[in-house]
Parts: C-alpha cells; structure tokens; sequence
C-alpha cells in the first residue's frame, strides 16, 4: 500500500516535529560528520530452550567492550545500530532490559544514536515458533525513550517500523540548512517477511524527492540490515575493500530498491549487517555497497569484532570509511566520495 500525497506531508510534518523534540544532528565547525556503525551485537542470547546460559551476559560483557573501545578510539558524533541488536528468539520477557545494555554504552559516552531492525530483533522465541514476545513497535517506544536517541517510527503504512531519514544539519548552531541525509529501510525479518516492499520504495522516492526539491540534491548514504539481491553479484575480490569470508543472503525481493537508489542524486551508497563474515565495500553501478564489521560476541562466527567508521569531509561532499578493530586498528579505508 503506497502513501497518499495528504499522508506523506502528514508523516513529514511529524518527523519534523519529532526533529524538534531533540537536538537535531549538525556537522561540526571543521565541517566534518563521522558515524559509527555497530551491527549484529545479538544481546540476550541463552540456549534454545529459553533456559538461562551463562555464555550469554559474557558474550554482552565482550560486546560492551567492542563498544567501548571503538568510541572510545573514534570519538564518533553518532552511533547507527543496523540491526540484530537483540537475539530476541532467545529472550522470553525482559527485551526492553537488554535494549538497554545496548544503548547504555552510548549513554556512557554522551553519544547519540539511530536504531533500525533486524530478523533477531523481534524473532518468534526459539523453543515456541508460535509466539513473539518481543515486537518492534515496543522495542522503538522504549528506544525512543531516551533523550540521546534519533530514532523513529516510520509512517505506519509501511512495511516494518523503522523507516525514517535524518537529516544533519550545518555547524552553525541557529542554521536550518541540511547537509546531508541519513535513510533507513527496515528490511524486515523476525515478525515480519524478509522484503522491502514496493510501499517502502515508493516512500522512498517521494521522500527524497521531498528532499531534493527543499534542499537540493544532497550528499546521502542509506541503512538496512539485509543486504539487497545486488550484493550477490557485486563482489569482486579484485575491485572490492575488506573481508569476504561469508555467504550472502539477501532480501527475498527488493522492488528495485536499488534502482531507486542510483536515481537519488547525490546518494553514495548503503551499508547492512546481517552475514557476520563479510565486512567487505564494493562500487557496483555507480553505488557503495558495504557491510559493517560484525560488532557482538552474540550470533555466529569467531571472526574478531569491530565496527565500520563513515567520515564525512567538506560538509558532506566528501566521504571515507575504514573498519576499526576491537584491537584498536585501524583496516580496509577507502575513499567514498
């Protein structure tokens, strides 16, 4: 179901509200913007019958730790979690408790964050396929709770709950003027299908169609969890940056998602989570296609933690990432725009 043009202005008007009620994100006065994205932290998990594993709260403890040491390196201006958050299959009431774990490391460091989900974030419990009793909708509203976060709930015509834009704005501290935009797609999975459905693409087109128009084309780059079915094709050991140790396993169908996103001027590309030995970035058709560094102890695989860095320069007109390691260095930079 596509959104009316009375139902876009509606949802915008309310984003621009919800903007208001925080700080909004600005550039600094060197012009630089620099972001940090944890994914697959996979809190909370026990064994399979839901019984409590003392593997679990050490995993979490580790995971802080990865948390701790790449704030603490990078000094980022904002944190964007890319989903799994939570292994929620294996937590039977107290989600919010572990949602809490997360964000608490960014509390320590007076960082601000983002939040999008993943298919563990609200998956059926792993002893009982029948029943979900984690939901994105409580996971956002106790997100949203804190005053650090940036997160939001996405017009609720849409597939998932957390499809939303960010703007950051220019340094100075009255200024109004974007600089670049953040999108986030919820790709689905847990309680929902694994799809970004033709609703979300549509949104996407006329939001930043929206954008374009207001504020002129604008230095972008897009979040999700699953990677898009272009990943499958777009690696080349070659021609592409970081790890490729995993396999891909898209979105089931993305509506041209893709397509849309090479047609959105100024959009450099989009990193995901989701398959924990990849942590690779390849230009395919003109877009950046990344994966973050696998950032918890929690879900599969011993590769070493870290997370990916975006560093914006010149008010958004130039872009560099790298992979900061839990060990403290620093590998796979490359220049985005």
């Amino acid at each position: 179901e596509t959104l009316t043009e009375t139902e876009m202005v509606k949802w915008l008007v309310l984003l621009l509200s919800l903007v208001a009620a925080v700080p909004p994100l600005r550039f600094n006065s060197d012009g630089s913007f620099k972001i940090v994205q944890f994914t697959d932290l996979h809190f909370g998990e026990r064994w399979g019958n839901g019984t409590w594993a003392p593997f679990g709260p050490l995993q979490d403890k580790h995971s802080k730790h990865v948390m701790r040491q790449v704030l603490h390196l990078e000094s980022p201006d904002f944190v964007v979690f890319t989903g799994d958050q939570l292994t929620s299959n294996n937590i039977a009431w107290n989600c919010t408790a572990y949602w809490k774990e997360v964000i608490s490391v960014c509390e320590e460091f007076h960082t601000p964050w983002a939040a999008l989900f993943g298919n563990h974030d609200d998956m059926a419990l792993e002893w009982n396929a029948t029943k979900h009793l984690t939901w994105r909708d409580k996971l956002m509203n106790f997100d949203l709770a804190h005053p650090l976060s940036h997160s939001h709930k996405g017009p609720r015509e849409l597939h998932g709950v957390s499809n939303y834009i960010l703007p950051v704005l220019d340094s100075s501290l009255n200024s109004t003027t974007w600089r670049t935009v953040l999108y986030v797609i919820d790709s689905g999975g847990g309680s929902y299908i694994e799809e970004v459905f033709e609703g979300q693409v549509e949104w996407l087109h006329r939001v930043s169609n929206n954008v374009t128009a207001t504020h002129g084309p604008l230095p972008s780059f897009l979040f999700q969890h699953i990677p898009l079915p272009q990943y499958e094709t777009a690696y080349n050991k070659n021609q592409c940056t970081g790890m490729a140790q995993d396999g891909i396993t898209p979105v089931k169908t993305a509506h041209d998602l893709f397509g849309l996103m090479k047609a959105i001027p100024k959009l450099y590309g989009m990193t995901v989570g989701h398959d924990h030995g990849n942590s690779w970035c390849c230009n395919y058709e003109g877009l950046w296609l990344c994966y973050g560094r696998h950032s918890g102890y929690g879900g599969y695989g011993s590769w070493k933690r870290g997370a990916r860095v975006l560093h914006w320069t010149a008010k958004g007109e130039h872009l560099r990432t790298w992979i900061r390691m839990e060990s403290g260095i620093v590998m796979d930079s490359i220049t985005l725009a």
